[in-house]
């Protein structure tokens, strides 16, 4: 097994040192033993709160590392890791239902709609447009005046 910080692995499994205390010194094995723990109750919650279960996993995956790297990792004190990783799990499931909500909005609308160009298709069109300014303008006028018939007032 590892080494866990201040503790052995004895230690941690003859006394009566709390999983909160030994996650609050950043502990793996009380980590571990964290999401054996909670994994399928957390799994019965995340379906009953959102109804999806093709998403269950990823719900509570970010639960559980939210958990560690917002708590663990930063040493805050957890004073009940049961209560704390529920409420976790309880704002990931709001957070993907609002995006799931959001995501909706914009298929209903995106059907009709065109797609948003992002910065950088934006910045490659200007330079498009630049360019085929340029060269429009150095084209002799008769010839100008043919493409202006053609492209912009639809004339064959």
């Amino acid at each position: 097994m590892e080494t866990i910080p201040k503790f052995h692995e004895e230690t941690i499994q003859s006394s009566h040192l709390s999983l909160e205390k030994l996650l609050g010194a950043g502990s793996e094995y009380a980590f571990r033993k964290i999401i054996r723990l909670f994994q399928d109750p957390l799994r019965k919650f995340v379906i009953g709160q959102t109804g999806i279960i093709e998403e269950v996993d990823d719900i509570v995956h970010d639960s559980f590392l939210l958990l560690w790297t917002n708590y663990v990792l930063k040493g805050k004190t957890i004073y009940n890791a049961r209560a704390l990783l529920f409420q976790i799990a309880h704002h990931s499931c709001i957070n993907h239902i609002r995006r799931e909500r959001i995501a909706q909005i914009f298929r209903c609308k995106g059907s009709d709609a065109e797609p948003v160009a992002t910065p950088c298709e934006r910045l490659d069109e200007k330079e498009k447009n630049s360019i085929a300014l340029q060269i429009f303008f150095r084209l002799p006028r008769k010839d100008r005046e043919i493409l202006t018939l053609y492209y912009i007032e639809q004339i064959p």
